[in-house]
């Protein structure tokens, strides 16, 4: 079942829109030089050849198992986890304005503005939910995420009312998830979630993400009210590490029943 038009059309929007700060017309794709390209491709094909993103080696990042792996994604499982969470969500017209924003209020937290006055250790990856605005130059919606380290996992302090921030618990989710290199910018986000949503359709996947996602899109909420995103970019790196840069498309659905043939299980810490 191929997945849903209005999902795709919202996802595509991302690509075809130069925002309002860049200088190119706000209808036309920008397309990186040829040299850039080449570097891109080469960083990309390395990132995914890597099972496991480098910083997770010296970052504590979330355990998953991995359900199925294909060239272009791979199909992911989360236990219930708890992020801390930028809340309510950030409206801004820039993926990467709204992430640095949210970013700062995460760091202030982790650096002790919190109720406990704890130094929360780092963790990877940034993870930015994104819920596209249905016209050009309108406002997106942005929350931005950190993963909450295990010594916090049961009971994570408290942010500062002025971070606005919360601390909210995942119960177990899969993701579609698609690797790639380099810099994550305004322009290249809507296209590589366009790859990713490419690569889903006829898939066994395709049809819990389309249900998940068409509601969403019909403006459904959950229980406890979080801002749903049709897809998230995950960044495994700092800005001032220059190679084999690690980021990911995710998106997130939900899966009564795992069917898949080739389902095996391989834990990653």
């Amino acid at each position: 079942m191929k997945l849903n038009l209005a999902v795709g059309l919202s996802i595509s929007l991302l690509f075809f829109i130069d925002h309002a700060h860049q200088r190119a017309s706000a209808f036309r794709v920008t397309w990186p030089s040829s040299r850039y390209r080449e570097t891109e491709r080469e960083q990309s094909q390395a990132a995914a050849m890597a099972e496991v993103a480098p910083s997770c080696k010296s970052l504590e990042c979330p355990a998953y198992e991995s359900i199925h792996r294909d060239k272009d994604y791979e199909i992911r499982r989360y236990n219930g986890t708890v992020w801390m969470s930028t809340v309510p969500p950030i409206k801004n017209i820039s993926f990467v304005g709204a992430t640095k924003t949210g970013f700062l209020s995460l760091f202030d937290y982790i650096q002790g503005q919190n109720t406990e006055q704890a130094k929360v250790p780092m963790t990877a990856p940034v993870l930015t939910g994104i819920f596209p605005s249905r016209g050009p130059f309108c406002e997106s919606s942005f929350v931005v995420s950190f993963y909450v380290p295990e010594k916090f996992q049961e009971k994570p302090p408290e942010a500062e009312k002025s971070l606005a921030l919360k601390a909210k618990k995942w119960d177990i989710v899969y993701a579609a998830v698609r690797r790639f290199g380099g810099y994550v910018t305004d322009s290249n986000i809507g296209e590589e979630a366009a790859k990713l949503q490419a690569s889903l359709i006829d898939t066994p996947w395709a049809d819990a993400i389309s249900k998940s996602q068409q509601r969403i899109a019909e403006g459904h909420h959950d229980r406890e009210g979080k801002d749903p995103s049709l897809f998230s970019v995950a960044q495994y790196n700092s800005p001032f590490e220059f190679k084999n840069r690690v980021n990911e498309i995710w998106m997130l659905f939900q899966m009564e029943k795992l069917t898949h043939p080739s389902h095996r299980s391989i834990s990653h810490i």
